[in-house]
């Protein structure tokens, strides 16, 4: 623009022009790149890493997730969270079977060990004493409160559908979220491919445009607007990359991979 002026092919308005939207430009740059370091901070405290370690980011997106609607179910089975609810149910299982030994009449046996010293002044103890002891136990226990322990038991076994609904209840739950996840996913990946046709096109307008202008000295504000726009469509397509790895990262989760 600065040149066209010079050459008397352009209005005085159109160097300003330029150097405002150059401006604004540099001064989101700016901002995003002061944004930068804290956000590395933070990555690299959430993987435990040193504060100032260099994080880099691929310029291309992760293969698509193919096949994985299909794999769902097999998928949210290695969550976390359902293994707990398995953990729950086995040991609602173990205390059941433990309430149904204590309600059982119980029999012991066994032997009883006394070691005896013989004492020098005792003159008058019997033979052999000073001998240890070896006594034979044998014991019989009958439960006096059955029905309390038919109602533990009978506790065990409610608690155990409780878990086995929650699970399911879990399991509901976590199958709406990976199939919204997924569509997140695959919608992030669709748009990302569009803001690249998008950019390629604009940057064949603004080439356009320029050499329109250079020619003509006409229709300066059209190629800072294409140039703005190819700026924005570039934003864009960087908060794209962005929401398509934390939408993988939630995936992961929900599909176990991060145990």
């Amino acid at each position: 623009a600065t040149v066209m002026f010079q050459q008397g092919m352009a209005p005085m308005v159109d160097p300003i022009r330029a150097d405002i939207m150059i401006d604004e430009v540099k001064t989101e740059l700016m901002l995003l790149e002061q944004k930068r370091k804290p956000l590395e901070v933070t990555f690299n405290r959430l993987l435990n890493r040193d504060d100032n370690l260099p994080v880099t980011i691929s310029g291309m997106l992760p293969e698509p997730v193919t096949g994985a609607a299909a794999r769902r179910d097999s998928l949210i089975a290695n969550n976390p969270v359902l293994a707990v609810f398995d953990k729950q149910i086995q040991a609602a299982i173990a205390e059941e079977k433990v309430a149904g030994y204590l309600r059982k009449p119980m029999i012991g046996a066994g032997l009883q060990y006394m070691p005896l010293v013989k004492r020098g002044n005792d003159l008058d103890l019997p033979p052999n004493t000073g001998r240890d002891m070896v006594m034979p136990m044998f014991s019989v226990t009958v439960p006096i409160w059955k029905k309390k322990y038919n109602a533990a038991a009978e506790e065990r076994r409610l608690m155990q559908v409780m878990y086995a609904d929650l699970k399911k209840d879990m399991q509901n739950e976590l199958t709406s979220m990976y199939e919204l996840t997924f569509y997140e996913l695959e919608k992030t990946a669709q748009m990302t491919e569009l803001l690249n046709l998008q950019m390629q096109k604009t940057q064949q307008a603004v080439d356009l445009v320029l050499a329109a202008y250079s020619n003509a000295g006409q229709d300066f504000e059209e190629v800072l607007r294409l140039q703005q726009q190819l700026f924005r469509y570039q934003m864009e397509k960087v908060s794209a990359k962005t929401e398509y790895q934390l939408t993988l990262v939630k995936l992961d989760y929900l599909t176990g991979k991060m145990n």
